[in-house]
């Protein structure tokens, strides 16, 4: 079968056939690039969105750095709670704090033992059971020196004996014999505070 075309019938279809394989060629190679290229445009604005997110986070961060050292600073120089991180340590912090007190008001440590921590609304309360003798007026002076000094420390369960120790004064005193001194036993719970990791 013979179909005879004009010469402009078939500058039209090869026209046709052209703008055909031109689109088909188009739309092989540009279709493709144009999906991809749309993709690489969603994932980057998706990425200068959260790169905008992690921007102000940063800037809220550096804003909030400074108070957050002042916080730390506060915090490390708090002299309510003793230093020590952990119960061990502070239990020997306050049996340093009793010696070196019990010393400078001429009272005697006999004895401590550590008690068993206790939580308590997030610190940790250190206690030891303290045993001392001295007389009323170096007694008085720890008790106080104890419960207005810094760490904060806490005396309960105060229980106290007396003895009476016969001392010899000064010659003068001699010839009217000697002296009695009244000593007292002291036994007594003595608790300071330290922090819990989580606070």
């Amino acid at each position: 079968m013979n179909i005879k075309v004009s010469a402009k019938g078939s500058r039209i279809a090869a026209g046709l056939i052209l703008t055909l394989l031109v689109g088909l060629v188009t739309t092989a190679t540009v279709l493709p690039i144009w999906s991809l290229n749309h993709g690489y445009t969603e994932k980057i604005s998706s990425m200068q969105a959260r790169l905008e997110i992690l921007r102000r986070s940063a800037a809220i961060g550096v804003a909030l750095e400074s108070q957050f050292q002042r916080l730390k600073l506060r915090q490390a120089s708090d002299i309510r709670y003793l230093k020590s991180p952990s119960e061990a340590l502070a239990a020997a912090e306050l049996q340093r704090v009793v010696k070196k007190i019990s010393v400078r008001e001429k009272g005697q440590v006999l004895s401590t033992q550590i008690v068993t921590a206790k939580q308590e609304q997030g610190f940790t309360r250190v206690t030891l059971r303290v045993r001392m003798k001295g007389s009323l007026e170096s007694l008085v002076a720890v008790f106080y020196a104890l419960e207005t000094g810094n760490p904060y420390l806490f005396l309960d369960d105060v229980s106290l004996r007396g003895r009476a120790v016969v001392r010899r004064r000064s010659a003068a005193i001699k010839k009217a014999g000697a002296s009695r001194q009244r000593l007292l036993d002291a036994e007594f719970s003595l608790s300071a505070y330290i922090r819990s990791s989580a606070v």
